[in-house]
């Protein structure tokens, strides 16, 4: 959620309340808040009452005390990769590229994702269909694996979150999404990609999302993969003799194999 000032001034200019500005410059910010809500009324199929009731209730939200601790989710090589992109820096980073025609994505101070803050949002007041955030061809190198983190936050359903490479949907969830999705760290295989550029779109009707966070973006080799032979072995029981252990007279023989790169 964002954070209380940001509503404070939205709440001034939808229902004239300040403690801060001068009453000339609330009425005018009202006559202005009156045609966006007409608007947004129009464009989301919703009541203007609705979204005031919407405000008002993250505005309450947003003044609570936040309690609580969001788990980290890293990934076991996260960055160590030959590419991460945290997006702690300018925005968007330099070799990525933000298009549609709201405001969104931008860059939030929060860490919803599972990674540390500030990370990419995708958020209701800010983002219409088709706003996206992509990687330019070149910036990400071509190997096996593309990591990154992300949180779904649903208000009412039915709106898509794409994750798309050279144009390919590899989204690993299920859309339409229609509910919550926790933070969680996700893998994709881009092996087969040449230059791979990766791509995240909203899609749908913004008033039935929250949010959309994206985190730690991350390119890397694939994990070799070994098997043992066999997989276990009973080894006779260890003895002591005169306080010290005694090592079994039988001993195991094990074959370990590289069975290649993970899937």
């Amino acid at each position: 959620m964002r954070k209380s000032l940001f509503f404070s001034l939205l709440l001034a200019m939808v229902f004239g309340i300040s403690t801060s500005y001068a009453q000339r410059d609330v009425q005018n910010a009202q006559s202005k808040s009156d045609s966006w809500l007409e608007e947004r009324s129009d464009a989301w199929g919703v009541s203007k009452a609705q979204i005031q009731e919407r405000l008002e209730q993250e505005e309450q939200t947003a003044t609570k005390p936040q309690e609580e601790e969001h788990n980290r989710n890293g990934s076991s090589e996260g960055r160590n990769a030959e590419y991460f992109e945290d997006f702690s820096g300018d925005f968007p980073p330099e070799g990525w590229v933000i298009g549609g025609s709201g405001d969104a994505p931008v860059q939030e101070f929060s860490s919803e994702a599972g990674g540390e803050s500030p990370e990419v949002e995708f958020y209701w007041l800010d983002v219409d269909d088709g706003d996206y955030i992509e990687s330019e061809a070149g910036t990400l190198p071509e190997l096996d694996v593309l990591e990154f983190k992300s949180h779904i936050d649903s208000y009412s359903g039915n709106f898509t979150c794409k994750v798309m490479v050279n144009g390919d949907d590899v989204t690993p969830w299920s859309n339409p999404v229609m509910g919550d999705m926790p933070a969680e760290t996700y893998q994709i295989d881009i092996s087969g990609y040449s230059n791979p550029t990766v791509h995240f779109e909203f899609n749908g009707t913004a008033w039935n999302i929250n949010d959309w966070q994206i985190d730690d973006v991350a390119v890397m080799e694939s994990a070799p993969v070994f098997a043992m032979t066999p997989e276990s072995y009973d080894f006779p029981e260890v003895g002591m003799l005169d306080g010290d252990i005694m090592s079994p007279a039988e001993n195991g023989e094990f074959t370990i194999t590289n069975e290649g790169l993970e899937d």
